[in-house]
């Protein structure tokens, strides 16, 4: 050690490196060990007074045991003997006396630490005693007997202790008697049971070294333990004792240390003055409870001595340490400086690495403070890692990502790893990046202190994903857009195919008319195929949540299959659980849609044999019903491998099977789409040649109030009341002929005022108001909105018409109240379909057919479309003509006036009024005419009212050659 030493003093007086570290060493260690020290005496201090307190409670309360026990006695005493002076009066005969001796007896058995009960006359004499050896005794030289005598005070008196006539050191407790003019006529005392008192004394004992003791209120000692009977009556109430400083501190319990007077111990003692719980005493008793001073230190000064020697060999110990480890670190400050200088190398290299990779690279501690960052920052933010170092994130990014950010970074400070996309603009705001980020947690044990980020610019990523999805919907819209271009021309040849079948033809060209109706009905249906599937892929399809009846569903699947089914020669079969509520609430359009695709595949693929539609209740509550739906039929069924790529797009179970049955294979593909809208699926049981089971379930709510199974009202349309609100006179009078054809009966109104006020002067005469949305005064969803006020969708169904085809229309009239939205131009079995559905009335069929095609062609009409939407009432048409022709003779001149600047608005609404009539007239060229003006309108683009003007001459030319 001495060598080591020498060597470390000579390289410490060479090296000056070496003496700026490791002197402030040394000195730290001085401060250290002498704080070490000061901290050993003051704990060793507070230690001492730690003992000396907790000794003090434990004694005081010990001290208040005794004091508890003996006040508790002492006023049972008190009490017996003021029972006993009750009876002091009677005790005059051998018979009372005897009987008082009994009663005494009894008393001093039940009343721990009484030995002795007794009764002295005014004379001192014994009257009655619970001891015989006392009967006869005199006691008027006893001091218990003459204090109570000559003070005259109703009180409990505390005699000084004595020795008794049967040999024990004991005290009383004594009670006067007074007559009944108030002179003292005797005592009852009791004797108090030194064993008694021994045995409490004895109980707080709990070391070798304690003592316990009782002493008179004079300070007359009784009893003490151990048991030193050269110490029963003491007088230590001399100067300076410890009952004399008791009794001057004024404190009912006091803890002291000094010198025991009578033996000249150092002891530590509690006192405490004893009084009865309630009675008056005159003088109390005092129980002390002490203990030896060495005895209570003891273990503390062994642990004072232990510590000693403990910071002894600290203070040697570490010195030696401290010597051996700067001895170790003089050789280590070379290797040291030489890993400082490759520690730099390489955090070049790093810093290096990082700023050349394009992501950004960083780190922010639990503070959210910066600890490092790479220059991608400087490209994103325009700040550079030396400027982040230190700053708060929201200062780099920005309050505004950072708020964005928040949740991120507070659950990767919970030890979460997080990874998100995130748009940031450029600082100069020139451009839009997108982001790929993750907040990776830096554990430290179990705690996180921070977090890493490392965020990858993905944008070339992003807008490739946005121009495929802005591509794909392209091609969805597109694909719809055709769908429906085609739709329409084809509609016309099977419109006009139809009627062409209607006139004389021989049976050839009644055969190629045939042929030519079902190729393009089978053209149209691939085309309504392509159309859904559009829809469905674009997510453009949501399911409505209406009211519908389950009947009228599976009776339309019934009646668009029967005559098929019995054309090939099959059964068809539609069978319907009663339990299944008559009123539900779902999208019935698309649920007839999918058994409609089921049942139609079904009777396509079968040659011999039927189909069966099954639908039955599997569970009911009072809030929904799940239905089973099962289409089985005997056709030529579909193997398992077969079924793999069944509900494939565009696909079918064999190729054979298109050529042999046509189809696009979208049909199922479809169904089960719209199935999975409905939150199922559709289940296949089948093997080839065994016939085929669809099978799927859906949950529907029940409608409000529908609880049971309900018949249809019985009532046809025909009887029913109406109410038509439409401004527009043509479009008014077209819907009032199709209405009273059916045989209801109408009333009008031309705005939403005169509505409510017919509807209010009517009461509930109307079971259904047909409303137009855009009215002078008021428009038509202002007034349902006041109508619901009084009446439900159930008690007045209201009918929005327009002639806007879009979806934020449609659901803006249901969010007003309407029960449903009829188009423009009117269609009779349209308008007939929904009166049914929400006047819940039974479907009729027509009972005459509609007039051929009229003898009359206008150019730029259909007029078969507009005969066929009146129900064939070929003089209805002609009126309406002539009407129109009437009410737009000076359009020309109005829609001049109208361009004007500043009546734009007046413009959008002349001609959508305009647009709706044509509609309604079958007026295809002006329709398509004014659409075109309206949209170019609204959108704010340039118009041109020319062509609209023109081809509204054009038709009114027509018309009026008509007339002519």
């Amino acid at each position: 050690m001495r060598r080591l030493f020498r060597q470390f003093v000579k390289a410490l007086r060479g090296t000056p490196e070496a003496r700026v570290e490791f002197l402030p060493q040394w000195t730290i260690l001085i401060i250290a060990l002498s704080i070490i020290g000061v901290g050993i005496l003051a704990f060793s201090v507070w230690q001492r007074g730690v003992i000396e307190r907790q000794e003090q409670e434990r004694l005081k309360a010990l001290v208040h045991i005794l004091d508890a026990n003996i006040a508790q006695n002492l006023e049972a005493s008190s009490q017996t003997l003021d029972n006993l002076r009750a009876d002091f009066p009677q005790w005059r005969t051998v018979e009372d006396r005897y009987r008082a001796r009994k009663r005494m007896e009894a008393l001093a058995a039940a009343i721990p630490g009484i030995r002795t009960i007794f009764a002295l006359d005014r004379f001192g004499n014994v009257i009655a005693t619970n001891r015989k050896e006392l009967e006869h005794q005199n006691f008027v030289y006893r001091e218990y007997f003459q204090t109570p005598r000559d003070k005259k005070i109703d009180q409990l008196y505390l005699s000084r202790p004595f020795r008794t006539i049967t040999g024990i050191y004991s005290m009383n407790v004594t009670k006067p008697v007074f007559d009944a003019n108030g002179n003292f006529d005797g005592i009852v005392s009791a004797t108090l049971d030194p064993d008694f008192f021994k045995t409490q004394l004895h109980s707080v004992l709990l070391t070798e070294d304690m003592w316990s003791s009782i002493a008179h209120g004079e300070g007359i000692i009784f009893l003490t333990l151990p048991d030193r009977p050269e110490l029963s009556g003491k007088n230590i109430d001399v100067p300076g004792s410890f009952f004399t400083r008791h009794r001057e501190s004024g404190l009912k319990t006091s803890v002291m240390t000094g010198t025991v007077f009578v033996t000249g111990e150092e002891r530590m003692m509690a006192q405490q003055s004893v009084f009865p719980v309630f009675s008056a005493i005159d003088r109390p008793m005092a129980v002390a409870v002490s203990r030896d001073l060495p005895a209570i230190y003891a273990a503390w000064s062994r642990n004072t001595g232990v510590l000693a020697v403990v910071y002894a060999l600290l203070v040697l110990l570490s010195s030696s340490l401290l010597l051996f480890y700067q001895c170790r670190q003089m050789r280590h400050l070379a290797d040291r400086r030489r890993m400082e200088k490759l520690v730099r190398i390489r955090e070049h290299d790093l810093s290096a690495i990082l700023n050349a990779i394009p992501s950004m690279v960083g780190y922010w501690d639990k503070r959210l403070h910066n600890r490092f960052g790479n220059h991608a920052y400087s490209d994103w933010f325009g700040i550079t890692p030396e400027q982040m170092k230190g700053r708060h994130i929201k200062e780099v990014i920005g309050e505004r990502l950072f708020e964005m950010n928040r949740p991120y970074i507070e659950a990767a400070m919970r030890g979460e790893l997080q990874t998100f996309e995130r748009e940031i603009p450029l600082p100069d705001g020139s451009d839009i990046r997108y982001s790929l980020a993750s907040y990776i947690p830096d554990w430290d044990g179990e705690k996180v202190i921070g977090f890493y980020v490392l965020v990858t610019d993905i944008t070339e990523v992003k807008k490739a994903q946005i121009a495929a999805a802005a591509a794909n919907l392209a091609k969805s819209q597109f694909l719809a857009n055709m769908s429906h271009e085609i739709r329409t021309p084809m509609n016309a040849i099977i419109g006009l195919s139809e009627l062409l079948n209607r006139t004389q033809l021989d049976a050839r060209q009644s055969d190629y008319i045939r042929k030519i109706v079902g190729a393009s009905k089978g053209l149209l249906n691939i085309l309504n195929d392509i159309l859904d599937y559009s829809k469905i892929e674009g997510g453009y399809v949501e399911l409505e949540s209406i009211e519908f009846r389950m009947q009228s569903v599976l009776n339309g699947v019934r009646d668009m299959f029967s005559l098929t089914a019995e054309q090939k020669g099959l059964r068809f079969v539609v069978d319907v659980d009663g339990d299944i509520p008559s009123v539900l609430v779902g999208d019935p359009l698309r649920l007839g849609q999918v058994l409609n695709n089921l049942v139609g595949n079904a009777i396509k693929f079968t040659e011999r044999g039927g189909v069966h539609l099954h639908a039955r209740c599997k569970d009911r509550n009072d809030q929904t019903a799940t239905i089973e739906f099962s289409v089985s039929d005997t056709g030529i069924g579909i193997s398992p491998e077969e079924q793999k790529k069944l509900f494939q797009s565009f696909s079918q179970a064999d190729s054979s099977t298109t050529r042999r049955y046509g189809g696009t294979g979208l049909g199922l593909a479809i169904s089960r789409r719209l199935v999975q809208l409905m939150e199922s699926d559709i289940e296949l049981v089948s093997n080839t040649g065994q016939g085929s089971l669809f099978r799927f379930t859906v949950r529907f709510p029940l409608a409000e109030g529908i609880k049971t199974v309900e018949a249809p009202t019985g009532r046809t349309l025909q009887g029913r009341h109406v109410l038509i609100v439409e401004d527009n006179e043509i479009n008014r009078q077209i819907l009032d002929e199709l209405l009273c054809d059916m045989g209801l009966f109408v009333d009008t109104a031309t705005n939403g005022l005169e509505a409510i006020a017919l509807v209010e002067e009517s009461g509930k005469r109307y079971e259904a108001v047909f409303m137009d949305l855009r009215m002078p005064l008021m428009d038509g969803l202002e007034a349902t909105r006041r109508l619901r006020k009084e009446h439900t969708a159930d008690r007045l169904p209201v009918i929005a018409i327009t002639a806007t085809a879009n979806e934020e229309e449609r659901q803006e009239c249901l969010d007003a109240g309407m029960n449903a939205v009829v188009m423009k131009p009117f269609d009779m079995a349209e308008i007939r379909s929904i009166l049914e559905r929400v006047l819940h009335a039974e479907s009729f069929s027509e009972s005459g057919e509609s007039e051929a095609h009229p003898d009359i062609e206008l150019s730029g009409f259909h007029l078969d479309r507009a005969l066929q939407r009146l129900g064939g009432n070929r003089k209805a048409l002609v009126s309406l003509l002539h009407l129109f022709a009437e009410q737009y003779a000076g359009a020309s001149d109005t829609m001049r006036r109208l361009s004007e600047p500043g009546r734009q608005n007046e413009l959008t609404e002349f001609v959508h009024t305009l647009k709706g009539v044509a509609g309604n007239l079958a007026a295809t060229d002006l329709f398509e005419a004014a659409s075109k003006l309206e949209a170019l309108i609204k959108a704010g683009q340039e118009y041109d009212i020319s062509e609209l003007d023109a081809t509204l001459r054009h038709a009114l030319a027509e018309v009026a050659a008509l007339s002519k």
